[in-house]
């Protein structure tokens, strides 16, 4: 189990790192554009983005998971690599849901899906905007997958 959490924490974090190079280096400020860097934002695209970006923020607030120090010492004196957020502390399997779980199980995903669409409509870059859709598509795409997997127990 120890190997199989150090394996996925390194990959993971490597897979991370290649999705920020990809950004700055392939995706960000790159043509086609869909109107000139030197002209402001229409008023649709602005509309959208402060929609989604209100949405999203708001959500974030209430889906906060606690923070915690990445790596842990075991009962035997040695290292485990876990994750930076612990999103279940201070939960039990007894409790009845409460903010934003009583709506979905995915809230941080969603969250996060509404902050990308809304900086998307800020983005005059079309690869850009495409880029900064995906987490809306994870969080459609995974939370349905987590969902239909908790349905089947």
């Amino acid at each position: 189990d120890d190997g199989y959490h150090a394996a996925y924490g390194t990959l993971s974090s490597v897979a991370m790192g290649s999705v920020g190079y990809a950004y700055f280096r392939k995706v960000r400020n790159t043509a086609p554009f869909l109107w000139q860097a030197s002209v402001a934002t229409p008023m649709p695209h602005r509309i959208g983005a402060w929609i989604c970006l209100s949405l999203g923020l708001t959500m974030a607030s209430q889906a906060f998971p606690k923070a915690q120090i990445p790596v842990a010492l075991t009962a035997d004196n040695s290292l485990q690599v876990r994750c930076p957020f612990d999103f279940h502390a201070g939960k039990n399997d007894s409790e009845q849901l409460y903010g934003l779980e009583r709506i979905s199980r995915h809230a941080g995903l969603w969250s996060f899906g509404l902050i990308g669409l809304g900086q998307s409509f800020l983005a005059p870059s079309l690869p850009q905007r495409i880029w900064l859709g995906m987490p809306l598509l994870v969080a459609l795409i995974g939370g349905a997958h987590t969902d239909s997997r908790y349905r089947r127990g």
